[in-house]
């Protein structure tokens, strides 16, 4: 796939790209696929027990093994230089939209923003 069908702030892109560059210090995992998704909503927990969430769409990293994956479900993306897998439908949520970072409560988030979205504020 050429040209990614999203866009993503510089900040973001550098997060991304740390992210991809420590996945490469492990060699044990080298074999491992990175993939590419989103979630509609998180939360944690930390070690002291304080919890936090986010209920809105973010996008994450994450390594497969390339045999759990099934090729037809998903698309090869150049992101920020490194090639990722994407589930089809992952691309399709993020069309037109627009990923960027932020932070909340100390967890930094690849928030999914869709700048056509209606406001209810």
């Amino acid at each position: 796939m050429g040209e990614l069908p999203f866009t993503m702030t510089s900040e973001a892109a550098e997060y991304i790209e740390r992210i991809l560059l420590d996945f490469q210090r492990y060699p044990e995992r080298l074999s491992l696929t990175t993939v590419f998704w989103f979630s509609s909503s998180m939360s944690w927990v930390d070690r002291m027990g304080k919890g936090g969430g986010y209920s809105y769409p973010q996008a994450h990293l994450g390594r497969n093994r390339h045999e759990d994956l099934d090729a037809a479900d998903y698309l090869e993306l150049d992101l920020v230089g490194f090639k990722v897998l994407c589930h089809k439908r992952t691309v399709e949520f993020l069309t037109g939209k627009r990923i960027e970072l932020k932070e909340i409560s100390e967890h930094t988030i690849l928030a999914i923003i869709d700048d056509n979205a209606p406001k209810w504020t």
